[in-house]
């Protein structure tokens, strides 16, 4: 096979960046890194020496350029111009992004058109498909869930934080929050994904808090694609 034939997809988070070598729809291989920095990054990329690299940002990204805006959960790399990184093709999307389209080119959201992913990681990612396409917003900044206010002015990520050892309350925040996403997108499906093995929230509790009877049974998944799915979704952007 022709090196061309093949593409790198990162996935780049708080603590870690994972990696996936990908060819005809198939991970060939994998590799992961601590060095959340540009030069982690770098090394990555010529670790694999592939001409088309598609990077998933936990942040705000200007894709036209490829540069970070904000990234607040690796806020080292904010205003870093991932072009810098290598003289091939690159392309970059918010990792929420990278794991609904992974979803819904390969995985359990594969031909439905109303979906919203949900990334726990160190925080909270998200992304949303309205009638068969990814809505990225006006700047390019849209399905930040985690930064939602949940409770006396803190956001959903702020109180999934500051309970990570607590999982009956961190269980009961995560409720709320995917309830409340429910409630505004009405969706067919969500998808749990991330780093974090984040359980579906429980049926019966989450119904609580849900307005529409027709919504009280919306499906809420992990992703099949599991914590790959980000790099592929990453890859998946050529």
């Amino acid at each position: 096979m022709k090196p061309t034939e093949y593409i790198l997809g990162l996935d780049v988070g708080a603590s870690k960046i994972k990696a996936v070598l990908w060819h005809k729809n198939r991970t060939i291989k994998q590799k992961q890194s601590t060095d959340i920095s540009a030069k982690g990054i770098k090394n990555i990329i010529d670790y694999f020496q592939v001409p088309k690299v598609g990077i998933g940002i936990p942040g705000i990204i200007d894709r036209g350029k490829n540069i970070v805006i904000y990234c607040p959960s690796a806020p080292q790399l904010n205003g870093l111009d991932l072009n810098k990184l290598t003289s091939g093709k690159i392309r970059t999307d918010n990792d929420g992004n990278c794991l609904l389209r992974a979803e819904s080119e390969l995985g359990f959201a594969r031909g439905l058109k109303n979906v919203l992913g949900l990334a726990f990681g160190t925080g909270i990612g998200g992304s949303v498909m309205i009638a068969g396409k990814i809505y990225i917003g006006q700047n390019g900044s849209s399905a930040e869930f985690g930064h939602m206010i949940l409770s006396n002015g803190k956001s959903w990520e702020a109180l999934y934080q500051k309970h990570k050892n607590d999982p009956k309350k961190q269980e009961l925040i995560n409720t709320q929050g995917i309830a409340n996403l429910i409630n505004i997108f009405d969706p067919e499906l969500i998808i749990i994904g991330g780093g974090a093995k984040i359980k579906p929230p429980k049926q019966k509790q989450m119904a609580i808090y849900i307005n529409s009877p027709l919504s009280k049974q919306t499906k809420i998944i992990r992703a099949k694609l599991g914590t790959k799915a980000q790099a592929i979704g990453a890859a998946l952007l050529y």
